[in-house]
Order: structure tokens, then C-alpha cells, then sequence
């Protein structure tokens, strides 16, 4: 085998063993927010602040058909009721999530 052949070899190996790196290398995220007022009016934008650790992606469902993919989303709730919030989230890959939900209420 002829070095230039043997270098190409090296790399390749190389290369694959870095693209089959084990999925526990990769911390799982945990999902953790807050909701600036938990009772907030009808037509008034609700403020939600994520404290999620090693999350790269994220779904936000209002509880009222709703959904966003931002970190630090608001929303506006049109109707009185009580509402549950769920953000999802997932690592950089993700092969890995983890999802809490809260309560808001709109008067």
C-alpha cells in the first residue's frame, strides 16, 4: 500500500469513528420555563422565558391551538380560560428531549 493510499485510509477511519460518536455523548436537554404573570387578561401578550439547559430546538404548544418554535416566545390569548403551556425541547441532534408544562390563566 503506497503512503498516499494509507494517508486516504487514516482519514476515512478517522472520519468515522468522529461521525459514530455514542449518542450519550451528547447531554439530554431539560426543558424549564416561566411565565412572567401567570393570570394575565384577555387580548394582553403573555411572556414566556425559557430556563432550559442544553436545548438547541423548541416547540411551544399555548394550550389553545398555538405553537411556537422561538426560546423566549410571547403570545396573546384572545379567550378567557385556563390554559396549559408545554415547551418541548431537544438536543443539537435531536435524538434526545425532554417537555414541562404550566398553567396560565386569562381573564
Amino acid at each position: 500500500m503506497n503512503l498516499k493510499n494509507f494517508f486516504m485510509l487514516l482519514c476515512c477511519a478517522g472520519l468515522t469513528i468522529i461521525a459514530c460518536k455514542k449518542d450519550e455523548d451528547q447531554p439530554a436537554p431539560v426543558a424549564c420555563f416561566v411565565i412572567e404573570h401567570e393570570v394575565v387578561n384577555a387580548g394582553e401578550t403573555a411572556h414566556f422565558t425559557s430556563c432550559a439547559t442544553d436545548a438547541h430546538h423548541f416547540e411551544w404548544n399555548f394550550g389553545d391551538a398555538a405553537t411556537s418554535p422561538d426560546v423566549i416566545p410571547t403570545h396573546i390569548y384572545n379567550t378567557a380560560g385556563t390554559y396549559s403551556v408545554a415547551q418541548h425541547v431537544f438536543n443539537a441532534d435531536m435524538s434526545k428531549s425532554d417537555m414541562t408544562t404550566d398553567t396560565i390563566i386569562v381573564n
